[in-house]
């Protein structure tokens, strides 16, 4: 996979070979403008198993959960997705729980 990278306002997403970092805040209204194609092409280049780093994610409004999970339901469902929480920000664990539970193929770490 190529390096891609896209910036709105307060949020950072990059991908790079196998690992998604999204960095900053998610607060905008509709983030899935720019978040669901950026996720669109990644799934488009993914060839093998992919880490979702939310480790330096500090803020995740309810609209910022809509592209992810869009994400977790596009992609291959022979790839596993690892996504990886910090342990220092509960909100992370404790909403993104779930996603784990729906699907055997993605673990949180």
């Amino acid at each position: 996979m190529k390096v891609m990278k896209i910036k709105q306002k307060d949020i950072e997403v990059s991908a790079d070979d196998h690992i998604i970092v999204m960095k900053g805040e998610v607060n905008q209204e509709k983030p899935e403008l720019f978040l669901t194609p950026f996720f669109k092409k990644v799934i488009a280049e993914m060839d093998r198993d992919i880490i979702l780093d939310l480790t330096q994610l500090e803020f995740l409004n309810s609209s910022g959960i809509k592209p992810i999970i869009g994400f977790l339901i596009m992609r291959d469902p022979g790839y596993r997705v690892k996504i990886k929480t910090s342990p220092t920000t509960t909100w992370q664990r404790t909403s993104l729980k779930v996603l784990a539970e729906l699907d055997d193929n993605i673990v949180l770490e």
